[in-house]
């Protein structure tokens, strides 16, 4: 089943969880890796004529950026736990994919910005969540991507373990009742 929406419009979220149960049944699984990105930047120098080329940040780019790419994350996330503690699940998953350039990217500002609420948004969850995970079955997992780099600079810069596929480090914040923040294993 395949489905086109609109993610910037928080009235979508609802309806895209009733169309999918009621063709395939409660939603078990969610993942959420679904992305806006515009080239912008602060710095002037760095604008360029071309159509898809780097732009000023702008007011409605940076709300674009986060409305598909934070907003809609989040949207997501608290649709699929109302349905999910409604139908007393004993055990499902959010996976968020984010990407390791979400502490920083030039000319990409925004994107990563949003990104960065990604996984804030996640370890919330994951911290605040905890207490709905009696089963070891039920996770809450970010994805971080990692741009293509030449072999030699990847293995330099990915930390020994296995992987979540060749581009992809997989984190994830297990989550527990109490008040401390989720720790984190780092895959």
């Amino acid at each position: 089943m395949a489905l086109e929406a609109d993610l910037a419009d928080p009235a979508t979220v609802p309806l895209l969880f009733d169309r999918c149960e009621a063709e395939l049944g409660p939603v078990d699984v969610l993942v959420n890796n679904h992305t806006y990105c515009v080239l912008e930047t602060f710095d002037p120098a760095r604008v360029t004529d071309e159509e898809s080329g780097v732009r000023l940040l702008t007011a409605p780019v940076i709300d674009a950026h986060f409305a598909v790419n934070a907003r809609a994350y989040a949207l997501l996330m608290a649709e699929y736990v109302q349905r999910y503690l409604k139908r007393n699940a004993r055990s499902g998953r959010i996976i968020n994919l984010s990407t390791d350039a979400a502490h920083a990217h030039e000319s990409n500002v925004s994107y990563a910005a949003s990104k960065h609420a990604i996984e804030s948004y996640s370890r919330s969850a994951a911290s605040e969540l905890g207490q709905y995970t009696a089963s070891p079955s039920t996770s809450w997992l970010l994805v971080r991507s990692r741009p293509a780099t030449s072999r030699r600079s990847r293995k330099r810069r990915l930390p020994p373990g296995p992987r979540l596929a060749a581009s992809a480090n997989l984190k994830t914040w297990r989550t527990s009742s109490s008040s401390s923040p989720p720790s984190r294993r780092d895959g």
